[in-house]
């Protein structure tokens, strides 16, 4: 292709006598022998290119007890194998390093250095004769009586692949290696809180709450230290408290709906992190430092909550002082408290009301008027006038920045709705109206002899076409905790929307109910099973009325929503939204899972949009009951109430003292 300049004739072919090309470049002429004194001093280069007449180098074989080499007698074998090497190129040096049993052992030794493969510990360095005859052995070759090294005669192993690293001549270990967890590098960020986008409260508050949070961490700590004096690398440094500190002021101030809501959520938070156990402790923190999120693992079980110390020690005793909590309704008869049986003309007006108004009613939840179909209309449809679109939480008061908000959205009252559903629903609450659809019916009077404890429920209610009705009722012993009832209900409506968020009950649970059978008295279902459903809502209060009688205490949050469910006029009601009132007075009332949260501790109705659970809100009402049956008698000890021995009655301490007063002798008498 192109005519050569003779420009590397001077220049020895690499290939040498390999070369195979027909024209080549380089010079194939023999190199005088003088010229092979050049090579004196250098060292061995195992990839150089061998002689034609020179065989090709014997494959590395692996031996059997490698050790390592360090630098130190590396360097120091150079200076030998530099000699072995200027042996080697000495005149008919070719011939000698083919037959020469000594140079043999050598040059494969000498590989193996340069490689990183080490020599047998129990092996005998050998030099070229150039250096020592003494250290010369008889040739194995050619003597018979040699034993031939096992290394040699086994089979040869394939070679090393990217093994020769630099790490290669340090001593190997056994043991294994253990596996260090990758921890998550934290900023050391200022203890100023974060930006969000709306604060609860103002910018300088947020601080000083911040810093309080982060002092009582701190304090934690402290106490921290002498129980993790055996591992003290669990101990937090600086920068890691503020992180927790700072993620949980951001998390709560991001949810906060209000001032308050702000300050309870971040005490029940710093509660948390100061209560919590050593052995807890242990497993957050290994967990912090790989993902950033400090939390208690989950329970595998769920755990009963902690028992309220009424300072009784029966529950004779407990259901002697609960009755002094005894609910008067006739006062709040216009809340919502139905006392007495609505008269028959009433009901008659409620029903030439409901024929007037032709299924036009004015929606729950977003106050738009709309028409409800009974039976549905010709379409199909249960209801008209399209979705409805509305706020499902509460409209709270006013925060610090003088703007009301919804506690679902957190957006302004003037906001566009968050949450559409498919139908407009509406609440009946006319007792009258609520009569014309099922009657009010008092508690009945048992003469069977039994003993009934006091009992406390929670009704959950769905939205039909006839109004608000009941879907699931609870009914627990009072203060056991005993499961009597737990059933779901068939409505007299056809259902519009089940309420989940706040029932708890889904379609699927709702449609593949079993069915009760009509006398059944097994009212709840073990562990692990469905819920049943019950017939009809009035052969759900014949249930309850089993449980009850006239003086049974019946005990429930908002209770007179749960009654006006039932269609139940009971004598004997114990209300918490009565026992625990608002700093307002009603219809203003404090939530359930506000006061557990305050008085008991516990957090409920978390579920979100499963909506809550009717057993759950039972017990949390009871222990409610407990709290102030705790602080009744401790108001009565103080004002002298007692036992009396016989009975172990209730007295109050007038009953005392004309006890006293009647034992004790008149003068006269002594006279």
């Amino acid at each position: 292709m192109f005519s050569s300049r003779g420009l590397f004739k001077d220049i020895p072919c690499p290939g040498e006598h390999n070369c195979t090309l027909p024209n080549c470049l380089f010079n194939h002429a023999q190199p005088p022998e003088h010229e092979s004194a050049s090579v004196q001093g250098q060292v061995y280069d195992p990839e150089a290119i061998v002689p034609a007449i020179s065989p090709p180098p014997a494959k590395r074989r692996r031996l059997e007890s490698p050790t390592s080499l360090d630098g130190n007698e590396l360097q120091a074998r150079q200076p030998r194998l530099s000699d072995s090497s200027a042996a080697k190129a000495a005149p008919n040096s070719v011939h000698q390093h083919e037959s020469s049993p000594q140079l043999q052992p050598s040059k494969r030794r000498l590989d193996a250095e340069v490689n990183g493969i080490a020599e047998p510990a129990n092996k005998k360095r050998l030099v070229s004769p150039s250096i020592s005859s003494q250290n010369s052995r008889p040739n194995t070759t050619t003597d018979p009586t040699t034993k031939r090294p096992v290394s040699i005669t086994r089979a040869v192993s394939p070679p090393l692949v990217g093994r020769l690293q630099k790490t290669s001549l340090q001593p190997s270990s056994t043991k294994p290696t253990k596996l260090k967890l990758k921890v998550l590098e934290i900023k050391d960020e200022p203890l100023n809180p974060r930006k969000i986008e709306r604060n609860p409260v103002q910018y300088s508050d947020r601080q000083k709450k911040l810093a309080a949070f982060y002092a009582q961490l701190e304090k934690r700590q402290q106490t921290l230290r002498e129980e993790l004096q055996q591992d003290p690398s669990l101990l937090l440094s600086a920068k890691e408290l503020k992180k927790i500190a700072l993620d949980e002021e951001e998390k709560i101030a991001n949810a906060a709906a209000n001032v308050a809501s702000y300050n309870n959520q971040l005490r029940d938070r710093l509660v948390y992190h100061i209560k919590m156990a050593v052995d807890v402790y242990k497993s957050c923190v290994p967990e912090f430092r790989m993902t950033g999120i400090f939390h208690s693992p989950q329970a595998t079980s769920v755990q009963a909550p902690p028992a309220v110390d009424t300072g009784l020690d029966s529950t004779h005793k407990q259901v002697a002082v609960l009755k002094h909590l005894r609910t008067g309704l006739h006062q709040h008869a216009k809340h919502g408290y139905v006392i007495k049986l609505p008269e028959d003309k009433d009901i008659g007006k409620a029903l030439a009301a409901e024929k007037t108004m032709r299924g036009w009613e004015i929606c729950d939840r977003c106050s738009r008027r709309f028409q409800v179909f009974r039976g549905r209309n010709a379409e199909g449809e249960l209801a008209g006038q399209g979705n409805c679109n509305y706020h499902w939480g509460r409209l709270m008061p006013a925060s610090s920045s003088g703007a009301r908000q919804y506690s679902c959205c957190k957006n302004p009252s003037d906001s566009d709705p968050c949450t559409t559903a498919q139908h407009h629903v509406f609440k009946v609450s006319d007792p009258a109206r609520l009569a014309a659809l099922l009657q009010f019916k008092q508690t009945p009077s048992h003469n069977d002899g039994k003993h009934r404890p006091p009992v406390v429920f929670d009704c959950e209610m769905c939205y039909t076409t006839c109004g608000f009705e009941l879907i699931r009722l609870t009914a627990l012993q009072w203060p056991e905790k005993k499961v009597l009832l737990d059933f779901l209900v068939r409505t007299i409506g056809e259902v519009i929307d089940l309420n989940t968020r706040f029932s708890g009950v889904s379609e699927k649970m709702y449609s593949t109910a079993p069915s009760y059978p009509q006398h059944s008295r097994n009212l709840f279902p073990s562990s692990g099973e469905p819920l049943q459903k019950v017939a009809s809502p009035a052969a759900a209060r014949e249930y309850l009325f089993d449980l009850l009688d006239p003086e049974t205490p019946l005990i429930g949050h908002a209770i007179e929503n749960d009654l006006n469910a039932c269609r139940v006029i009971h004598p004997f009601v114990i209300d918490t939204v009565l026992l625990f009132p608002h700093r307002r007075p009603l219809p203003v009332r404090k939530a359930l899972r506000d006061l557990a949260r305050e008085h008991l501790g516990r957090i409920i109705q978390a579920g979100g949009a499963e909506g809550h659970d009717s057993k759950e809100d039972s017990e949390a009402t009871g222990d409610l009951v407990l709290v102030k049956v705790k602080e009744k008698w401790t108001e009565y000890q103080m004002q002298g109430w007692y036992w009396r021995d016989e009975d172990d009655a209730l007295m109050p301490p007038q009953a005392k003292s004309k006890n006293a007063a009647s034992s004790t002798p008149s003068k006269s008498s002594n006279l």
